[in-house]
């Protein structure tokens, strides 16, 4: 400081040293809800309780509505969804439902067969089948993520987070669930 004046470049410098500073805090936050996900394959928990242990470790990172986890039947041509709706208010809790669907032509086939996690911001985004984008329209969800869970080589299914409200997530969040996506696949194995 120059008596009373503040340089001219200093509110820029201070908002960058704080942005990266929430960035550090947000990295090492994520690598603590990775190792915390990575010691449920080591419990005795059932798959509803890893979901649900997931779902817990992700809301403090991602504000998502609705987590899900599809595996893929290939000898069925199905995914089998395990749904878990959860409450803004209440992040940690939530019902489950079961529900088995065709995989053909789905997103989840299309991040299966490409191996990467797909954002899409609202449902007008070309990479959307037709019959994934209705799903998500049916269930008013306008934004997602999927990351795809690789186990022993291969695809078995993957994570998926949704908001009701369209552009919910950012590239950090793709990165987030793309690393907990690991962890998962490997309690489910």
């Amino acid at each position: 400081l120059h008596g009373d004046r503040v340089p001219p470049g200093f509110p820029r410098d201070l908002g960058l040293a704080m942005a990266q500073a929430w960035r550090l805090h947000q990295r090492t936050r994520g690598l603590e809800v990775v190792n915390e996900v990575s010691g449920l394959a080591g419990t005795t928990l059932d798959l509803p309780g890893i979901y649900h242990a997931v779902a817990r470790a992700l809301a403090p990172l991602i504000a998502f509505e609705f987590l899900g986890v599809a595996l893929l039947d290939p000898e069925r041509g199905e995914l089998r969804l395990i749904a878990i709706v959860v409450s803004p208010d209440n992040p940690g809790g939530g019902q489950t439902r079961d529900i088995r669907l065709p995989s053909a032509g789905t997103v989840a086939q299309w991040v299966a067969e490409q191996r990467v996690a797909l954002r899409f911001d609202d449902l007008s985004d070309p990479r959307l089948p037709p019959v994934s984008r209705e799903r998500f329209r049916g269930r008013g969800f306008h934004s997602g993520v999927l990351a795809p869970l690789v186990s022993q080589g291969g695809v078995i299914g993957m994570l998926f987070v949704g908001h009701h409200r369209p552009r919910a997530f950012g590239d950090e969040d793709v990165e987030i669930l793309t690393e907990v996506a690991r962890p998962v696949a490997w309690a489910i194995e």
